[in-house]
């Protein structure tokens, strides 16, 4: 779901136009209705073989966009998606309540990147959610591969490696400006939960609509530096009240760094959480750092293959192990159709060493 930071190459550049390693749409659609469709495949071992198993996913959105001009002298865009994760559905699906950390529902309908934009030159000044950019994005370290670098699942455990704690899918105001050098974003939301919108008039509103989670913001650079083939993120995330349970602020920041020459890129990922667990205290501060590192190789225009290595620990085990992970895709550009094979292998899953394993997956993906 984000950030068009393509390599020079067009598989690598249709994979990440196609969101093969976000989380979240974030982009600007074409007027009119589009969407895109994946359907993926992956296998999981893990060292206790009644936790090993077998499943598709599925995402599916479609988008509906317009824009034009305003009787001021500026432009306006604005647009909203509907998404389908998972099974086909309109509810929640509940997933393993033994998980750690503790996230145990997926949306299996949801809407996403839902915005008013209004544009003066450089200048944009947004309303809505799920649409600037954030934390939450594609990897710079997997630059082949789908997903997150995290390999959930194993053992029946979710892993330490943050997913990049972003307030973006929170309503909210922001303000976008294009330089030289890349695009800087201020996102404020007053309520840090995706769940306490209200409708529009605030008809029929209570107490829950609104008293849970607190403010947010979150602050993005994304661009070049002025360099060609260079790639940076820089970002920087704070909210009251927002970890589950609502008990404690959390906090995250994340630089990414990727450079393309030739047929080589190159990368580096760093990402540092704190608070993301239910908390009694705000002074039992949990915190959870990664580590990443990838190259990639096009081999031709259709044909690209990666390498990426990473680490993650946290402070909330009593002895806490360092879990890694290790991850080789391959990834092909069939024009229309990207289809991408990969493998993780993983040691020490959320921080014990009797959770290793390994994964093996396949995703295909199409836009329309």
């Amino acid at each position: 779901m984000t950030n068009k930071l393509k390599l020079t190459t067009a598989l690598a550049g249709s994979l990440m136009v196609l969101g093969a390693t976000s989380a979240n749409a974030q982009t600007y659609y074409k007027d009119g209705i589009s969407g895109n469709l994946a359907i993926s495949y992956q296998a999981t071992k893990s060292e206790d073989k009644a936790k090993s198993f077998r499943t598709f996913g599925k995402e599916s959105q479609f988008n509906l966009a317009a824009s034009g001009a305003l009787n001021n002298g500026w432009n306006y865009k604005a647009g909203t998606s509907i998404e389908m994760d998972g099974g086909d559905g309109t509810t929640a699906i509940t997933g393993n309540a033994a998980e750690s950390p503790t996230v145990n529902t997926l949306q299996a309908q949801q809407a996403e990147n839902t915005f008013i934009d209004f544009i003066n030159g450089n200048t944009t000044i947004t309303i809505g959610a799920d649409h600037l950019a954030m934390s939450d994005t594609n990897s710079y370290s997997n630059h082949v591969g789908f997903g997150y670098i995290a390999a959930d699942g194993v053992n029946n455990v979710r892993s330490l490696y943050p997913t990049n704690l972003s307030n973006y899918q929170a309503y909210g105001i922001g303000v976008v400006q294009t330089t030289a050098i890349g695009k800087f974003s201020a996102n404020y939301t007053p309520s840090a939960s995706n769940s306490q919108a209200a409708n529009d008039i605030f008809n029929g509103n209570g107490k829950d609509t609104g008293q849970k989670a607190e403010s947010a913001y979150e602050l993005v650079y994304q661009g070049n530096l002025g360099l060609n083939g260079l790639s940076v993120l820089g970002s920087y995330m704070s909210a009251q009240r927002m970890s589950v349970g609502n008990t404690a602020d959390a906090k995250s920041t994340r630089v990414g760094v990727k450079y393309n020459f030739g047929s080589f890129t190159v990368g580096a990922d760093r990402s540092r959480e704190e608070n993301i667990q239910a908390m009694t205290t705000k002074a039992a501060t949990q915190k959870y750092n990664g580590d990443s590192y990838g190259v990639s190789y096009a081999v031709n225009k259709e044909l690209s293959i990666g390498a990426t290595y990473a680490e993650a620990k946290s402070d909330v085990t009593a002895t806490p192990k360092k879990e890694s992970t290790t991850i080789i895709a391959v990834g092909y550009n069939l024009g229309p159709v990207a289809v991408v094979g990969q493998y993780k292998n993983a040691q020490n899953v959320a921080g014990a060493a009797a959770n290793d394993g390994q994964q093996v997956g396949v995703w295909v993906n199409t836009n329309f």
